[in-house]
């Protein structure tokens, strides 16, 4: 699935240095955000509201924003490039797949590299 959606047969490989420096980067840079205290607080309403000091609440602002901009900028891509309906066919097409048979289980948690791998599939914009 991610050698299809990821167009990986459209490229010549990941032998590269604009592929192999992103991976590179965020392998650092999970490892830094996962070493400061400002990472280990849950994400609930509870913590939300009575556990999480203003500096989390500074840091998941800046993440949303960042998230929502990163978002907007590669639906404009695709909208340039006349991709964006196959792109949200795509995507629509990947969550019935992989999250909605599983997603009602109780035991079923979206690890951040579940999400990586999903989203990693529709982020390029080759």
């Amino acid at each position: 699935c991610y050698f299809i959606v990821g167009r990986w047969w459209k490229r010549k490989g990941v032998d590269r240095w604009n592929v192999f420096a992103p991976m590179v980067l965020g392998l650092i840079l999970f490892s830094a955000v996962g070493a400061a205290d400002i990472a280990h607080y849950s994400i609930s309403l509870f913590a939300i509201k009575c556990l999480w000091p203003p500096a989390v609440v500074v840091a998941a602002a800046v993440l949303c924003i960042a998230v929502i901009v990163i978002v907007c900028l590669h639906v404009r891509a695709a909208w340039r490039d006349g991709l964006l309906l196959g792109r949200c066919i795509e995507i629509a097409a990947t969550a019935l797949v992989f999250v909605l048979p599983v997603f009602r289980d109780p035991s079923f948690h979206l690890h951040h590299w579940y999400w990586t791998w999903l989203i990693g599939m529709h982020a390029n914009q080759d």
